[in-house]
């Protein structure tokens, strides 16, 4: 293991004797005293402590890092691994895990939140592009995905919703063909005037 730039070890002579010290530099214009022994006879035996003090603390720095990288590799996993779940996961599904209080609740919570807002905007959206005044498509989407939280979450766990993402799901899949449809034919268009 090599030692890093930042950390050293000296030795002092001070009236007492010797005193060796493990320096970490903090910055270029401040250090830290990890490790301090005084009151050694001779400079050898400074030496020698502030050599085992050094591989010691480096040791110990070393392991932390190691631990806090495992540490991250266990969280990033777990991560990958709700993910995933959420994925699979229905609104109806999600709202009864959360009222179970498993083990992803916290996690299902936000992702009603964070999709039901989402599907409410869709919804205000498709109104709005139909031609519908901007007011009529907030009460349609308060009426389809709910004013508030609670409307929100009775919805979800009658899988209103469920059949509301279908529903929307279908109809941008279909708008999303019609517009590779039309695109095709302007293309077509297009290279035939060349």
């Amino acid at each position: 293991m090599s030692r890093p730039k930042k950390i050293s070890c000296s030795v002092i002579k001070s009236s007492s004797g010797y005193t060796a010290q493990v320096i970490r530099r903090g910055t270029s214009r401040g250090t830290t005293i990890e490790r301090e022994q005084t009151g050694f006879g001779d400079r050898a035996s400074a030496e020698q402590w502030a050599a085992q003090a050094l591989a010691g603390f480096l040791a110990v720095r070393e392991a932390r890092k190691l631990a806090k990288h495992e540490s991250r590799l266990r969280a990033r996993q777990r991560g990958k691994v709700r993910a995933e779940w959420l994925a699979q996961q229905t609104y109806q599904s999600l709202a009864a895990h959360c009222e179970a209080n498993g083990e992803h609740s916290v996690a299902a919570l936000a992702a009603i939140k964070n999709q039901t807002e989402t599907l409410w905007q869709e919804i205000a959206f498709r109104a709005i592009k139909q031609g519908e005044p901007e007011t009529r498509a907030i009460e349609w989407a308060n009426e389809a995905v709910g004013r508030n939280e609670a409307q929100r979450w009775a919805k979800a766990l009658g899988g209103d919703l469920d059949r509301l993402a279908g529903f929307t799901s279908d109809l941008a899949i279909a708008n999303a063909r019609r517009l590779l449809a039309v695109g095709k034919v302007f293309l077509e268009v297009q290279a035939k005037q060349k």
